[in-house]
């Protein structure tokens, strides 16, 4: 049975209580740098975790009893992270989807203004240039209202 790692439950006791590494350290008369080295302890005598409950204002039965306590944290969590898996392959896949159907829409635009072009050339079979530059600037405007 794999239990919560001391450590960990020492360094949510110090957030969970909004409690500074300064006055900790100072508390406990160690380096702040040892403080945050006992947060990657896995075990700790009972003699350190009365110190540290001392100092976290607590008592070492609470810290104890939040070792096995994680562990069905730890179990909840789990499920929750296969929860976001699932939703984070949903939202590729639909964000590959609609990848898709912009790629769909491109050809459809220039399908149309190939048709748009070809129509205006069998209406008007000569047309100056001027109007075919008038159509040609009115083709971005159509496209826009079109998407």
């Amino acid at each position: 049975m794999s239990k919560y790692p001391i450590g960990l439950i020492i360094k949510d006791l110090i957030a969970e209580k909004n409690l500074s590494i300064s006055i900790i350290s100072s508390t406990l008369g160690i380096s702040r740098q040892a403080v945050y080295q006992s947060f990657n302890r896995k075990t700790m005598d009972k003699e350190d975790i009365e110190k540290w409950a001392k100092a976290l204002e607590t008592t070492s039965e609470n810290i104890l009893s939040k070792i096995d306590g994680k562990k069905e944290e730890s179990e909840e969590n789990h499920y929750l992270i296969q929860i976001l898996e699932r939703i984070e392959k949903q939202m590729s896949e639909q964000s590959e989807q609609l990848r898709r159907k912009d790629e769909q829409i491109s050809q459809l635009l220039q399908t149309n203004n190939a048709l748009v072009m070809s129509s205006l050339k069998k209406h008007n079979p000569a047309p100056d240039e001027h109007s075919a530059a008038k159509i040609i600037s009115l083709l971005p405007k159509v496209e826009k209202a079109i998407a």
